[in-house]
């Protein structure tokens, strides 16, 4: 008799808990992008009355015979399956339709590399000692709707900073392309002594040469100034030995009207250990002028040359007269094309590369010209975009948006954005599908301002949420997956990620005709198992009257 009374018991406190969960769901009907749950129940431990006896000559099998002892909650279910849409035509509501989470921190704003992301295959993760590093504490959403802080930034309701790859410094404006970079002229096969660079504007036109000297080519068909966006990517790798001597004696660049770039001499010598040099180029900083580009040499023992070249058409000659030990190089720039059409800027009307004073290279002969023209002059010094490998990645965004970045940083909408040396005013944005934000400028001109990241799970169910429409990554979800960058160097894992829609919020998930059935069910069970009480103690009454 007792042990109905606990099976009573148990089967209140099952259905109070699921009572519980089915109030909290309907409460959140109207919650963006709230994921409902569910309870599951499962039965308690069994006594025995009776064993199970396997059949024998004379007597066949007896089934076991027991009595349960009562019901617990087996676990409660996030049921992560999306919501609704429902259109609200702000431009800072934002819904995933598909799989993955916005990325958003609690901490300082992050405009450098510090929270570096992983693009090989099969690890597209966030570096852990970079997170900690970085002081932010990352979190994650399908919440999207966002608003902007006094400072630009891209923020949650409760203020917390969204993350994604940005082009953004910490000043809260922007260029329309460029970053500074400094890398280190050196490769595991330095042997070799070959200094590779390959433009690829187009299907058909690029230019290399060597540093030993050895022939340049150059070719080029398309239209003047109908380049697509930059997609520059330098992969360069250290070395620890078989770094050669280099001897630059003459090193000039002439930009005037008869452009012409020498290089007189270049020997190399027997191989050399040690040495660590780097080569800095930096695009457009604050203290060079407008329309200069400095190159600058630094050799092992400190000693430096440098020079700039002008872009304003005046002659400027840029001179490296002394020797340095350098580390042969092996250095693979490649400008891969993206959809569209953009003026890069690179437009030179005639350049002459004469390696030793053998092979020449007159791109004037080609089919179409070359010359140097000023949007070079209004490069911002902006943000780095160097990965752990020494990939590099440039942007050059006056219409196309191509967000280039291996690193997570704080999202941020400025104002304000430098062009031509000027600053001009942010009219308008857009979020595309891909997370990718274009800014409108006044002059009616578009600028990349970054990409929104987004992260996925293994098993979203097992993330834990936090409240304020939060979650966190837990031991049974997985780490977080991080989607990459637009045209962001590694492999590319995008396709697995939905599409993010700008003007739009999610709903919840919650079913009200669902949930109001399954209360009436859930009230009915605590009910009957109530009446399970009542009845035994009424039992337990008459077996104590017997004794009048």
């Amino acid at each position: 008799m007792l042990r109905s009374l606990y099976s009573g018991i148990s089967g209140m406190k099952a259905n109070q808990t699921k009572l519980d969960v089915i109030g909290n769901n309907i409460s959140n009907v109207g919650t963006t992008a709230f994921k409902a749950n569910r309870v599951k129940f499962q039965d308690l431990l069994s006594q025995s009355v009776n064993v199970a006896m396997a059949p024998m000559e004379n007597q066949g099998g007896v089934n076991p015979s027991q009595v349960g002892m009562g019901v617990q909650i087996a676990g409660i279910d996030t049921i992560a399956k999306q919501g609704n849409m429902q259109p609200t035509s702000r431009n800072l509501d934002m819904a995933i339709d598909g799989e993955g989470y916005f990325i958003v921190g609690k901490g300082p704003t992050v405009f450098d590399n510090k929270i570096t992301v992983n693009n090989t295959a099969g690890n597209h993760n966030i570096d852990g000692n970079s997170l900690t590093n970085s002081g932010i504490d990352a979190m994650y959403t399908r919440d999207g709707a966002f608003g902007l802080d006094n400072d630009g930034n891209l923020v949650t309701s409760n203020g917390y900073r969204v993350l994604g790859y940005s082009m953004i410094s910490t000043r809260g404006v922007t260029s329309a392309g460029g970053n500074s970079f400094t890398i280190d002229a050196g490769a595991e096969n330095a042997d070799k002594g070959v200094l590779g660079i390959e433009f690829k504007l187009g299907a058909s036109e690029s230019a290399s040469f060597n540093a030993d000297g050895t022939i340049l080519t150059l070719t080029l068909s398309n239209t003047k100034n109908n380049y697509t966006a930059l997609d520059i990517q330098n992969l360069i790798k250290k070395s620890t030995n078989n770094v050669r001597d280099y001897d630059l004696s003459k090193f000039s660049v002439i930009a005037n009207g008869t452009d012409k770039i020498d290089i007189d001499s270049i020997t190399k010598t027997g191989a050399i250990i040690g040495g660590d040099n780097e080569f800095t180029f930096d695009i457009g900083d604050e203290n060079i002028g407008k329309g200069d580009l400095t190159i600058k040499f630094t050799t092992t023992t400190g000693n430096s040359v440098s020079g700039q070249f002008s872009n304003d058409g005046k002659t400027i000659i840029l001179s490296l007269g002394s020797s340095g030990t350098y580390k042969a190089s092996d250095i693979l720039t490649a400008i891969k094309g993206a959809s569209g059409t953009n003026n890069t800027g690179l437009d030179l009307e005639e350049i002459t590369l004469t390696p030793n004073g053998l092979d020449e290279i007159d791109p004037s002969k080609a089919t179409n010209d070359i010359k140097l023209i000023s949007p070079l002059k209004s490069m911002y010094i902006g943000t780095n975009s160097i990965d752990s490998d020494g990939n590099i990645h440039f942007v050059d965004a006056t219409t196309e948006l191509k967000a280039q970045d291996t690193s997570l940083k704080t999202l941020r909408i400025p104002d304000t954005v430098i062009k031509n040396g000027e600053a001009m005013r942010l009219i308008s944005f857009s979020v595309s599908a891909d997370g990718t934000i274009s800014g409108i400028l006044e002059d009616g001109s578009a600028t990349s301002l970054g990409q929104i990241a987004m992260a996925s799970f293994k098993n979203p169910e097992g993330l834990t949420k936090l409240g304020k429409n939060l979650y966190s990554a837990s031991a049974n979800s997985g780490n977080a997956t991080i989607k990459t960058g637009v045209n962001t160097a590694g492999d590319d894992n995008s396709k697995g990620y939905g599409d993010i829609l700008q003007g739009v919020l999610e709903m919840s998930n919650v079913d009200l005709a669902e949930q109001f059935t399954e209360m009436i069910v859930t009230s009915r069970a605590f009910q009957a198992n109530g009446k399970v009480i009542t009845t035994g103690d009424e039992i337990l009454q008459d077996i104590l009257n017997l004794k009048r």
